[in-house]
């Protein structure tokens, strides 16, 4: 293959792809609003919608496209094929009915924090993200979790790619006040989010490794509502965090 046809059937797949995205943020739409939204060409859009829909991630409902269970089902194998997912899962389950708080599994991939599990707490507030959700990691617990247990030179990757926008009043932006959040965090073994992410929610959160080789899985959280102080909602949860983050490590490490 020439390398002008690989770069062609790349861009093809990225429009794909930035098709898929956009039903997402859309929450559905017809080939005309598609096409209007990402400024393609109505002919290429139909090819899109077209080989999509063929291979089950889209389906049409009328003159509407919309995402199909295809990418559910993908989502489901990625999920269970992962030793953090598998382990994290009940002791999450048990950690939000104990608080009745939003209990969560984030990963890093490609530089975003990317919510992989969410036990629901009944007392918490909004979601944090949904699943699949791409987020800024330095605007979350488990994403600073991850970028303080992450080696230099992945941190340095991470804020060239991504940078520090803000997401909330409260989101740092500054990197070397990151810098030195990272290490307080690396210090007491767990990072905060006081509504750096969302506002109106704290959050609490813990990184998770394979002891026998150090390898960063993910991250684990759990988020209320801001209804009380940040002091307080830490001293709740803190050790109740770290307890989990022990049991899942030690199942994973010796699985």
């Amino acid at each position: 293959m020439d390398i002008p046809d690989r770069e062609m059937k790349i861009k093809a797949v990225q429009k794909s792809a930035a098709i898929l995205d956009a039903l997402v943020k859309l929450d559905g739409a017809t080939a005309e609003e598609l096409s209007t939204h990402l400024e393609y060409p109505l002919s290429t859009t139909f090819d899109h919608l077209y080989t999509l829909e063929a291979i089950g991630n889209v389906v049409k409902r009328g003159e509407e496209y919309q995402l199909g269970s295809r990418l559910l089902e993908l989502g489901d194998q990625m999920r269970l094929s992962s030793s953090i997912y598998t382990y994290s899962k009940p002791h999450l389950n048990k950690l939000s009915m104990e608080t009745n708080r939003h209990a969560s599994l984030m990963i890093e991939e490609n530089g975003y924090g990317v919510y992989i599990y969410t036990a629901e707490g009944q007392e918490s507030g909004p979601l944090i993200g949904s699943l699949g959700q791409k987020t800024m990691m330095h605007a979350s617990a488990p994403g600073k979790a991850l970028l303080a247990k992450s080696d230099p030179e992945r941190i340095e990757t991470i804020l060239e790619r991504r940078g520090l926008p803000p997401v909330t009043d409260q989101t740092i932006t500054d990197e070397a006040n990151l810098q030195r959040t990272l290490t307080t965090i690396r210090d007491r073994g767990y990072a905060l989010d006081n509504e750096e992410g969302i506002e109106g929610m704290y959050g609490i959160a813990t990184p998770v490794v394979d002891k026998s080789t150090n390898e960063l899985l993910g991250a684990i959280s759990s988020y209320t509502a801001a209804n009380k102080d940040i002091e307080t909602f830490e001293n709740d949860i803190a050790n109740k965090m770290l307890e989990v983050k022990n049991k899942i490590e030690l199942n994973i490490t010796y699985s």
